[in-house]
């Protein structure tokens, strides 16, 4: 009964995981526990109790299995000197990048909130602003589903409530998740709406397009053409 429930989960965590057809590696999270019971019920049924010596080897070779199956393939991979990050690491701060944050800093105060569609959650860190919205990336609202209405409507308030000096569209090429500009805020019609009529493109930087309220762009390109201080 025990490896049937095990089984079961498993089943229904391997499902749960590949269901959404999303390449999200977290969602595979689902499948160890239910794997681990079901590898510890098979452990306890194949383990011989008895001492004859056949029961011996019997044991000696469930476990040899066991360590090959669980230790071989994570020895084999770093034997082979795979870093998936290798190439993420290799690459330094662009100054397109370093651009954006400087630009979102000028045209906005510490403190005041920065509103943000797309995935690009690392802006809110760089730049030192707090979120304008209660998520910090969008894909509840990008996605097609049963609540993306919802979502889009919360955020759609948040923004209102907060009215952020900045808005920054992350949807462009080399962003993480969203590239495809057709699912840039535009896809949204009362965003669109909104900040077409409140906002104004300053900048299109490492593929993120920022927008600047009317009331502040003034003062920021004042602050911009300003000669640096000595």
């Amino acid at each position: 009964r025990a490896a049937l429930a095990a089984a079961l989960l498993l089943a229904i965590g391997v499902f749960s995981a590949l269901a959404p057809r999303r390449a999200s590696a977290h969602h595979l999270q689902l499948v160890p526990l239910p794997l681990l019971w079901l590898t510890g019920t098979f452990l306890a049924l194949a383990w011989p109790r008895d001492n004859a010596p056949e029961a011996a080897r019997k044991r000696v070779l469930t476990a040899g299995l066991f360590l090959t199956c669980a230790l071989g393939p994570q020895l084999a991979w770093r034997a082979a000197g795979i870093d998936s990050f290798a190439a993420v690491n290799a690459t330094g701060v662009s100054p397109a990048r370093r651009q954006l944050v400087s630009l979102v800093r000028t045209f906005s105060s510490p403190g005041e909130p920065l509103a943000l569609w797309g995935w690009r959650c690392s802006l809110y860190v760089e730049a030192g602003r707090p979120q304008a919205t209660r998520q910090a990336q969008t894909e509840a609202q990008i996605y097609p589903g049963p609540l993306q209405p919802y979502f889009l409507r919360r955020y759609f308030e948040d923004f209102q409530a907060a009215n952020p000096p900045v808005f920054a569209d992350a949807v462009g090429p080399g962003n993480f998740a969203f590239q495809d500009r057709d699912r840039a805020h535009e896809c949204f019609p009362p965003l669109r709406a909104w900040v077409a009529a409140r906002y104004t493109q300053v900048a299109d930087l490492d593929g993120t397009r920022l927008y600047v309220r009317n009331d502040r762009v003034a003062a920021g390109l004042r602050t911009l053409s300003a000669p640096a201080t000595p």
